[in-house]
């Protein structure tokens, strides 16, 4: 990775960690066993439909705003923003799809293959930066700054979630006892 980027991709990996450890503060207000689950059951939901692992438009339709908004989708896209557009070398064996290609990733929609059946997504950083664009992935220079914002947005809700629920347990629940006359 450029070192030109550290900075940056460090910022949004931290921020990512946040978010989690947000999280895990909301869930463990609702008890030991039922925040582990809750936990566990989000943290899934985020890692399975975030994306990466397969186009959002394959998603269950519950589960599309989750892969839009989902914590390691965020992650993932800004950092593949910063890795590869300060990438210029060339890398070897990426081929450019042309319309007669019959490799299958031509077919599937790629702009690149390699020869042997292997998936390549281009031979410089700005290539394999359109090809993801071309896979749905929004990987412009206008989009870490909101990705970051969407990240700091999950831990002050979790962050506000874990408050208010500490405040009604502390209060709500449990009210003062009344003020005795002498």
């Amino acid at each position: 990775a450029p070192w030109e980027t550290f900075g940056y991709t460090f910022l949004i990996f931290a921020v990512f960690l946040f978010v989690y450890e947000a999280l895990a503060e909301a869930f463990s207000t609702t008890g030991v066993a039922a925040g582990m689950m809750s936990y566990m059951f989000l943290v899934d939901q985020f890692n399975s439909y975030n994306g990466v692992y397969s186009p959002i438009h394959d998603s269950p339709y519950p589960f599309r705003f989750i892969s839009a908004i989902s914590p390691p989708r965020q992650m993932l896209t800004a950092i593949t923003y910063l890795r590869y557009s300060q990438d210029s070398r060339a890398y070897e064996g990426a081929s450019q799809c042309k319309w007669l290609d019959t490799d299958p990733y031509c077919n599937a929609g790629a702009s690149f293959y390699c020869p042997g059946g292997q998936p390549c997504f281009g031979r410089t950083g700005k290539e394999i930066l359109a090809s993801l664009s071309y896979q749905g992935f929004d990987t412009s220079d206008t989009q870490v700054g909101p990705r970051i914002c969407i990240l700091i947005f999950w831990i002050v809700l979790f962050k506000l979630i874990s408050v208010l629920r500490l405040y009604m347990k502390a209060i709500v629940s449990h009210p003062r006892p009344a003020l005795q006359r002498k």
